[in-house]
Parts: structure tokens; C-alpha cells; sequence
């Protein structure tokens, strides 16, 4: 598992803590591409160190308790509702959603 120079995993403060986003500040696009592949690392490695030993590990998320799987399940749903509010407004903007695209096409410039 990939680790911060603090020994945590990504996207974790020292204590262990998530630390907040900051992409909603960003307005260059080169920068909120960093910031979604950076995203990426921590959730890869929140899945990657999750196993059958630590996966039912209770969690705070706010003000309840969830299980460390639960938590990633969460976010997984969390994801694909978001995609789901943004692919309208991606065909508004006469953007194909990459999940429509034909596969094994490349793309036009």
C-alpha cells in the first residue's frame, strides 16, 4: 500500500484522520486533473488496504459509525449518483459521457 511521508495512507492526516478536498478552489483545468488522479490514489489505496481482518472495522463518518467496507461502499454509490447527475448536463453540452462512447473506437480531434 502507497503511504504519505507520514506513514499514513493518501488523502489521511497524521492522526489518520481524512483530510478535505480542495479541488472546489481549483480553476485551471491542469489542476483539477491533478486533483481527480490524486483522488484516485487515495481511494485505490483506501480499497487496496482494506482486507477481511480490518473491512467490518467500525468507522466515524460524521456523526454515526459504519464498517470500513461500508464507508467505501458508500463512496462507490456516491460516485456512480454523481456521474449519473452530470451526464445530462454533459449531453446538454453536446458531450458524449465516456461511459456512452463506442468502445475499441479512438476518438476524434
Amino acid at each position: 500500500m502507497k503511504v504519505d511521508s507520514d506513514g499514513k495512507p493518501p488523502g489521511t492526516s497524521a492522526a489518520g484522520t481524512p483530510k478535505r478536498g480542495t479541488a472546489g478552489k481549483l480553476t485551471a483545468k491542469a489542476e483539477l486533473l491533478k486533483a481527480l488522479h490524486d483522488s484516485f490514489e487515495v481511494c485505490d489505496a483506501a480499497w487496496a488496504s482494506t482486507n477481511d481482518e480490518n473491512a467490518k472495522t467500525m468507522v466515524k463518518r460524521g456523526n454515526r459509525e459504519l464498517t470500513r467496507l461500508g464507508v467505501l461502499i458508500y463512496n462507490t454509490t456516491h460516485d456512480n449518483e454523481t456521474y449519473g447527475t452530470m451526464v445530462p448536463y454533459m449531453r446538454l453540452k453536446g458531450i458524449v459521457p465516456p461511459s456512452s462512447e463506442p468502445r475499441g473506437e479512438t476518438k476524434k480531434q
